[in-house]
């Protein structure tokens, strides 16, 4: 838009370079006139050009309303009434396609009601549900013709058995997995969404060569199932922890819902191409072993994961994990105190990323193990050195053990993370040794570095809600003078 004088000078100059609409604001009728007459003659319709009215720029301006990007109105104080009056923007009185797919498919106040990176994310995710939909009709088809479909020997019994086999084995697949894995999905929200669609496309390639080895055919099946039962589990929780994150406003149940009905719409579609991906192989005779049914499995499995890694490439995610506390850390010695924004550690990061194994940091460990080579003075060492914090950690047997207090918080568990991390790489000679104590020296960075977790601050990370994965452990001093009096349970007479 165009506010202030030369009004028909400037819109002549950028009109042409105009994609939506264009507004210009002036105090005076004539150049509002002026700005009409340049824009009618760059051959513009005269819709586009309706929108603010010409006697406009005789009243008074109050203020602008805008509902996202559905309506926008600019309200003023007419001269001759003394009342409010409206002038509305007439491109979005009319029905458009555009704005009828935006409420279906995007959330309410989009884009304004979530983050600057769901967008992209979306669009990637969408293409890898349509091309999960198209291998999932291939292996569908392996599989019916494992179990006998099309065969006249193959007896009902059989194939009911083989299925309900199947279908059990990823049942408690999926109980165990979760019961193993469950805590580590909110930690590596990206690492878990991806390997999802790795296990995804793992069992999907297994049923695909069940029936080719008919010998094997029931292990291969529940085998394929397995892999895509552990697949629901890490996508359902790593894909509710995204959604989190893109819910701005708080609104968290309508982002889900507007996903679910995105993926169910990218699913449909697969669908149908599935079925005409079916149809071509059925007239060509290609069984579940030929060429062309392999050569699009391989193809669609291909574009699966790609899609998969440049929608978690676009999410910028501002929660402290492991990996982007590490990050963090590192280019924070090496540059000179500076702290990086979410998105330039989200360019930095690895998207499939695990601890490394040496030297692992045991966020919440016991306190006896840390305690239980040492005595009465060790004890009294560990107290001075971490006094005025609400963890002890040492090293012992190849691990950094960090104990947390039981009134430890979120910012306690980062605090003791990077101290241990500091701890970590003194050990392993990533910085130069000095004559101090290397537990008093990383005690000393963090209790120093005030302006790291500032900076953190600045860049709007997630300080107060980390996800660095701590255990349920946690220790309390008692006071000498409370008593603790432990009484063995009487074991009842029998009568």
């Amino acid at each position: 838009g165009e506010i202030g004088t030369g009004g028909g000078r400037v819109v002549s100059k950028v009109i042409s370079k105009v994609v939506g609409e264009f507004y210009c604001f002036d105090i005076s009728k004539e150049m509002l006139s002026r700005a009409r007459n340049a824009i009618k003659a760059v051959g513009l319709e005269e819709e586009r050009s309706s929108g603010i009215n010409a006697e406009y720029g005789e009243h008074k301006m109050m203020w602008e309303e805008r509902c996202a990007s559905l309506s926008r109105k600019v309200y003023f104080i007419d001269k001759n009434t003394n009342k409010v009056s409206v002038v509305q923007s007439a491109t979005f009185k009319k029905f458009s396609f555009v704005r009828l797919f935006t409420e279906i498919f995007l959330p309410q106040g989009y884009p304004s009601s979530v983050t600057p990176d769901y967008i992209e994310y979306q669009i990637w995710d969408t293409i890898q549900a349509l091309c999960s939909s198209i291998t999932g009709v291939l292996s569908t088809r392996a599989i019916l013709q494992g179990v006998g479909v099309g065969d006249e020997t193959a007896t009902v019994s059989g194939a009911v058995l083989q299925w309900l086999t199947r279908d059990g084995t990823g049942m408690i697949g999926r109980i165990v997995f979760t019961w193993y894995e469950g805590t580590e999905l909110d930690s590596n929200a990206k690492t878990w969404r991806l390997m999802a669609d790795i296990l995804n496309d793992i069992g999907m390639f297994m049923e695909m060569i069940s029936p080719i080895i008919p010998s094997l055919f029931l292990p291969l099946a529940c085998m394929g199932t397995l892999c895509k039962s552990i697949c629901g589990v890490c996508g359902g929780a790593s894909r509710a922890a995204l959604t989190q994150h893109f819910a701005r406003r708080d609104n968290l149940a309508d982002v889900s819902a507007k996903d679910n009905s995105q993926e169910t719409a990218s699913g449909l579609i697969g669908m149908l191409l599935g079925m005409l991906v079916t149809t071509i192989l059925a007239k060509e005779k290609d069984a579940s072993g030929g060429l062309l049914t392999w050569s699009l499995f391989i193809v669609f499995t291909i574009f699966h994961l790609f899609s998969n890694y440049r929608a978690l490439r676009a999410c910028t995610l501002q929660s402290i994990n492991r990996q982007r506390a590490n990050i963090l850390l590192r280019h924070y010695i090496q540059n000179k105190d500076k702290v990086l924004s979410p998105m330039s550690v989200s360019k930095m990061e690895s998207i499939l990323w695990w601890e490394p194994w040496n030297l692992p940091i045991i966020l919440g460990a016991p306190l006896h193990l840390i305690l239980q080579d040492g005595g009465q003075e060790d004890f009294d060492r560990y107290k001075k050195t971490f006094q005025n914090e609400r963890f002890i950690m040492d090293t012992k047997e190849g691990k950094i053990l960090v104990a947390l207090h039981k009134d430890a918080n979120n910012r306690d568990y980062l605090r003791a993370y990077l101290a241990a991390q500091y701890l970590r790489m003194i050990i392993l000679g990533e910085l130069p040794q000095k004559k101090v104590n290397k537990l008093e020296r990383a005690y000393n960075f963090v209790n120093e570095a005030s302006d790291f977790f500032s900076g953190l601050e600045k860049q709007h990370w997630g300080v107060d809600k980390n996800m660095l994965g701590p255990t349920e452990e946690r220790f309390d001093f008692l006071n000498k003078k409370k008593k603790i009096v432990l009484k063995k349970k009487k074991k009842k007479k029998k009568k």
